[in-house]
């Protein structure tokens, strides 16, 4: 089988086709064709709906592309790969259902689930049934390496937010062109223009020029 896309999907199906190689494969060469016909059960839990609604259905379509083009290459030594999706709703709960659904049913490995938080109650069961699980959106802490239990099972091919963020912070403070105003040390100039009068202005001039009138006439 060979590489057909690589996006990450595809490769986390590839990832768990390497699991079932080696435990379909032999030193003879003639046993290859041992797992001709047979299928392989993946399962995956993406949120197709709740608030995961914006990134489960791709990711569910990504995992459909990438089966259907490992099959048609042959599929992995002759077997078959066939997906069981379930929608966690992105409720964590409900992950964690949905993976001991999948574990019961005998799944060689789960691709998801969508978010961290899921992933938190989901994970330990797979591990604890020694289903492998591949985290391909999971970048919360503790999803893999330093986990609250042992999850040697766990893995994930997701960047996590401690390598991701800094990454990006780091990339856009590269690029970014932005800097601070500098203040001027010229005052600006201010246009002056003559007051216009008002109605009380004209008002008080009249009664000024009444006034002085009148003394000049007493003063004759």
């Amino acid at each position: 089988m060979k590489l057909v896309r690589p996006f990450p999907v595809l490769a986390a199906l590839l990832a768990t086709s390497a699991l079932v190689m080696t435990g379909c494969g032999s030193d003879d060469s003639s046993d290859d064709s041992a797992s001709s016909g047979k299928t392989v059960k993946i399962g995956s839990i993406f949120s197709k709906t709740g608030a995961g609604a914006a990134f489960g259905p791709q990711q569910v379509n990504g995992a459909k592309l990438a089966i259907k083009e490992i099959n048609g290459d042959e599929g992995i030594d002759g077997a078959r790969i066939e997906l069981t999706q379930m929608d966690d709703k992105a409720d964590p709960a409900k992950s964690a259902g949905n993976m001991k659904t999948l574990v019961k049913d005998d799944m060689l490995a789960v691709l998801g689930p969508t978010f961290s938080n899921a992933a938190a109650e989901a994970d330990p069961v797979a591990n604890t049934a020694k289903t492998p699980v591949l985290a391909v959106s999971n970048t919360g802490p503790g999803i893999v390496g330093d986990c609250p239990y042992p999850c040697d099972y766990i893995f994930r091919n997701s960047l996590g937010e401690a390598e991701a963020i800094p990454a990006n912070i780091g990339e856009y403070a590269g690029r970014s062109e932005c800097r601070r105003p500098q203040r001027s040390s010229t005052p600006p100039k201010i246009r002056s223009e003559p007051a216009r009068p008002t109605p009380q202005s004209r008002h008080s001039r009249r009664t000024t020029s009444r006034w002085s009138q009148t003394r000049r006439i007493r003063s004759a």
